[in-house]
């Protein structure tokens, strides 16, 4: 039992990370890469990130679908970073805050409760559907995989960045109440959705 426990506790300690294109992830003692559908695990410590442009994604499984991210060209070679669970999260955001990236999104779920993770964590974009003005209730592909049961019960998210957002961030999060919008990160991946990049003023 105690071996289970301290295997868990060093494996917990790492971060979860690929690059968009599949190119060399930089770490201290080299370069790795890994291939389609798998992560790099590696202590923060050994990760530079320096520089390099960082996506922070919401969810584990999306993120071992970095391949299939239809990323804008600018973020092509961005370094994808797996936010985390439990103590991780904060692990990941302090690598995220002090560890001199030159650029800082995220990539969340296309609701209120993704929108206000991503408000709240200090980034300085957001990726959501490049089209996200299409995203209505009345869109084929929305009526298929929209889940308006967890927009309503993200309502206080939604009333929370309903108040706090700014500029075109204000029209997505009013776009999102309109069509009462709850797209998943899967689902966005899984149909090749084209991302675009709203910056956080």
């Amino acid at each position: 039992r105690n071996e289970k426990v301290a295997s868990q506790t060093v494996f917990g300690s790492l971060v979860q990370v690929a690059r968009a294109d599949g190119k060399p992830v930089m770490l201290r003692t080299g370069q790795a890469s890994v291939p389609p559908g798998s992560l790099l695990s590696v202590e923060p410590g050994n990760l530079v990130v320096a520089q390099e442009t960082l996506i922070v994604v919401e969810n584990g499984s999306v993120m071992r679908l970095w391949h299939k991210l239809e990323l804008p060209e600018v973020l092509g070679s961005a370094l994808l970073i797996y936010r985390g669970h439990g103590r991780d999260v904060e692990a990941v955001m302090e690598l995220v805050r002090e560890g001199d990236a030159a650029c800082k999104y995220g990539f969340f779920d296309f609701d209120p409760a993704g929108m206000e993770m991503g408000l709240s964590l200090g980034l300085q974009g957001l990726l959501i559907p490049r089209s996200w003005a299409s995203l209505t209730n009345e869109n084929p592909w929305v009526k298929a995989f929209n889940q308006p049961d967890t927009f309503w019960r993200q309502r206080p998210s939604f009333e929370r960045i309903q108040a706090e957002a700014t500029n075109e961030i204000k029209h997505v999060v009013k776009h999102i109440g309109d069509h009462q919008l709850a797209l998943m990160q899967e689902h966005l991946v899984e149909h090749r959705v084209e991302l675009g990049l709203i910056i956080i003023e």
